[in-house]
């Protein structure tokens, strides 16, 4: 059964909005804080339907003019907590792991849905430009995602990635 929405997503900033000359935060915003106001203050998580039935948790630490996106909050999140020192770390679980909805359907699950499922969640955070950071099939997922995307990406870290390849898994 999947978890209820916790409100709107956080927006992480990029280098061409403006930010005060005395603090590395955005102008105040009229009304009521902002999910990223209040991810700035500690860890801020979400859901995002990605297909039906189908969500995936995402978790944003920080705020700054940069943003990280890493997946697999459930393993690392935590541990790349540093990361968002000064800039926006955003992490998530792909499809069928973690916290994001169990899928039961093998042809619900592979890397092209993994990086349609990046993109729309970069789309849903309203991020301009990303670095992502990757190992393993995450790396593979990563290197693909940029390959697809490659205006979306300032910079790739892979760390033994499983190699992209030009037919799907």
């Amino acid at each position: 059964e999947p978890l209820p929405r916790l409100g709107p997503p956080p927006f992480c900033f990029q280098p061409t909005q403006t930010m005060r000359a005395s603090s590395n935060r955005p102008p105040a915003p009229s009304g009521p804080p902002s999910p990223l106001e209040s991810a700035a203050a500690g860890p801020y998580e979400g859901r995002l339907e990605v297909a039906p039935r189908i969500e995936i948790a995402y978790c944003v630490r920080g705020m700054g003019p940069r943003t990280v996106v890493v997946p697999s909050e459930s393993w690392t999140g935590p541990d790349l907590a540093p990361l968002s020192d000064g800039r926006c770390c955003v992490s998530y679980d792909l499809r069928g792991r973690g916290r994001s909805s169990q899928v039961a359907d093998q042809h619900q699950l592979g890397l092209e849905l993994d990086v349609a499922d990046l993109e729309a969640l970069r789309k849903e955070l309203g991020i301009e430009r990303m670095g992502l950071l990757g190992w393993s099939y995450h790396g593979a997922l990563a290197a693909r995602y940029a390959l697809a995307h490659p205006e979306r990406v300032e910079r790739l870290v892979l760390v033994a990635p499983t190699a992209p390849v030009a037919q799907p898994f």
